[in-house]
């Protein structure tokens, strides 16, 4: 679904609005949501979280294994994601805020199209759209305390229990904060999380 999708749709579910009134009203939430994202702040969409999407998509996942014999264990269920650590919050999300979109790695357009057409996902039985940028959503953003209680949260709703994570910044050639997230992750994460 695309920007203009979403105007046309507020445009016919609005019988009383302008074609131009109803991209307003769609700029106006993209704007919201974007400077309430660049500041830090969260923004929750009700039913569209990422842990509950993916925990629906798992919940899902099971059923079908059930429906075949085979109850997969949380060591058989993998969450891959992109983490962001910092000393602090308010570092993290800098750090967020300074990333650009770009994918990980650069890719002919034939073969980006190609990975797209692959990419049309299934979760939990409704179709989602590919992911556009070819970059895991970072889910895991904060200092090592917030991480931790974010790991903790997405093994209660996702069920997960192995996690696939990437530290470095998508599309950063920087090895820079690789480094310190590693560094960081190994001494102040990764010995809590190990009996979640």
């Amino acid at each position: 679904m695309t920007k203009a999708d979403l105007v046309d749709v507020v445009y016919q579910l609005h019988g009383g609005l302008t074609k131009d009134e109803a991209a307003e009203i769609v700029d106006t939430i993209f704007r919201t949501v974007k400077t309430s994202l660049r500041d830090g702040r969260t923004v929750k969409i009700k039913n569209f979280g990422t842990f509950e999407v993916m925990g629906k998509a798992t919940r899902y996942y099971r059923e079908q294994c059930a429906r075949h014999g085979w109850q997969p264990s949380p060591e058989q269920i993998v969450y891959r994601a992109n983490m962001l650590v910092a000393e602090t919050d308010e570092e993290a999300h800098a750090l967020l805020r300074a990333q650009s979109n770009q994918a990980p790695f650069t890719m002919r357009p034939g073969v980006r199209d190609a990975m797209m057409t692959l990419d049309s996902r299934n979760i939990a039985g409704q179709a989602r759209s590919p992911v556009v940028s070819g970059a895991l959503p970072t889910t895991f953003i904060g200092s090592p305390d917030t991480v931790v209680e974010q790991v903790r949260r997405c093994r209660e709703v996702v069920g997960a229990g192995v996690l696939d994570l990437s530290l470095h910044p998508p599309g950063s050639g920087d090895l820079g904060p690789l480094t310190r997230a590693l560094e960081l992750f190994g001494a102040k994460v990764l010995p809590r999380i190990r009996e979640i």
